[in-house]
């Protein structure tokens, strides 16, 4: 049953609700966040912030702030109760930031560092987030592990779970720790290039998005618009096909 229905930004890419259940925010592609109330759907912010697409974004516990992210690897404090905005981190390393993604479920920011544009060699790196202190002086960032060269981690979809992490290595669904130190590899279809990865929270079950079933890069836009594409529901143990999504 509806319950709610308003107008926000367009070209929505990610949305979060407060804990407090009294707010929802939007973020749009080109990186814009928006504020409304959960109940009236009236706006109560919006701000550019830096004007650069990124990733998910949550909501601190007490419902007064959002943590924010951007594909530059910066950090974003979005404050709920003004609409105002400060960076938390725009640490310029030696190295370029290739993926940041956050681990919602332990409270972690990875940053995903290369040499070079390209496969290159770098690191991992790791802010372990303090709501009960977010200024720029607390976050540290801190190497956790080694990318090598022609890996593909950070460049193809990561899930976090409570326990464990994944990632589509363009052949394979990796399963690390916390430190993105490889545990086991799940053999996939060689066939089929997986687009979006998710792995449920209990790491029972597998939702991989294939995309549309043709090749992108020589098909017209107005033929891939009508090339079906292809879902899969996985049982990740035993990885028989739950059921199949054909859209």
């Amino acid at each position: 049953k509806q319950i709610q229905k308003f107008k926000s930004l367009s070209n929505i890419s990610f949305v979060a609700i407060s804990p407090d259940k009294n707010l929802v925010a939007v973020k749009n592609t080109s990186g814009t966040i928006a504020l409304h109330s959960l109940e009236t759907g009236e706006e109560l912010f919006k701000n550019p912030m830096t004007k650069t697409e990124g990733e998910q974004f949550y909501f601190t516990k007490d419902s007064k702030n959002i943590i924010d992210i951007d594909w530059g690897g910066k950090i974003l404090l979005f404050d709920c109760t003004d609409g105002s905005y400060k960076i938390l981190d725009n640490t310029k390393p030696l190295i370029r930031c290739d993926g940041i993604q956050i681990d919602k479920y332990n409270k972690i920011i990875y940053r995903f560092m290369r040499k070079t544009i390209g496969y290159s060699s770098g690191i991992i790196q790791a802010y372990y987030i303090d709501e009960e202190n977010l200024n720029p002086e607390s976050v540290q960032f801190k190497t956790v592990n080694a990318i090598e060269e022609n890996s593909l981690i950070g460049k193809w979809s990561i899930c976090f779970c409570k326990n464990h992490n994944y990632y589509y290595d363009g052949e394979n669904v990796i399963k690390t720790n916390k430190d993105f130190k490889v545990l086991s590899q799940i053999s996939f279809n060689k066939k089929k290039k997986i687009q979006k990865l998710w792995i449920s929270n209990n790491e029972n079950y597998m939702f991989v998005d294939y995309g549309h079933l043709c090749d992108i890069t020589t098909t017209p836009l107005k033929e891939i618009k009508e090339t079906p594409s292809l879902s899969q529901l996985i049982n990740l143990k035993s990885m028989e096909i739950v059921k199949d999504f054909d859209y």
